[in-house]
């Protein structure tokens, strides 16, 4: 029961903090983005925000649950892999990009992202140099939130 009770708070509180997030549109039709402690990191004009580059944590959770296909790529350590890690992950080392990123399935929407998003965009931009027929890639660009996907995909498979 208390693990219920934590769980509804803190998808409450989440709520609350998406709704604040969604009435900051600016006049010009761009997306405003925040970073975990509410500061303003960074605005991206609409037809950039469609599921492709830097996804904030709560995006990404979202872009998630609703993609088809998706390959996860986990760039943690393997001692922070076997603790914890998306369900279907993948985890790779960063240090070896070009060995294993012709092993990226084709057709597949990809996800990138280590524990706090500071390897995560210069996999990104290799994976997108190297490999043009991935059509549909990301990165969190911060802490994933691996506990709500997770209770996700239980819960949905």
């Amino acid at each position: 029961m208390k693990k219920l009770v934590t769980l509804m708070v803190t998808i409450l509180i989440l709520a609350v903090v998406l709704t604040a997030c969604a009435n900051d549109v600016p006049e010009d039709g761009s997306q405003v983005r925040y970073g975990t402690m509410g500061e303003q990191k960074a605005s991206v004009p609409e037809e950039e925000a469609d599921g492709t580059g830097a996804l904030l944590p709560y995006e990404a959770l979202e872009y998630m649950m609703n993609a088809e296909n998706l390959y996860i790529i986990d760039l943690s350590s393997r001692y922070e892999y076997e603790q914890d890690h998306f369900t279907g992950a993948v985890n790779v080392n960063p240090e070896e990009v070009m060995e294993w990123v012709d092993e990226i399935p084709e057709g597949q929407a990809v996800i990138v992202h280590d524990r706090m998003g500071a390897m995560a965009p210069a996999v990104y931009q290799t994976i997108q140099a190297e490999r043009e027929d991935i059509a549909e890639i990301s990165y969190i660009a911060g802490v994933p939130l691996i506990y709500y996907y997770n209770a996700w995909m239980e819960e949905n498979i």
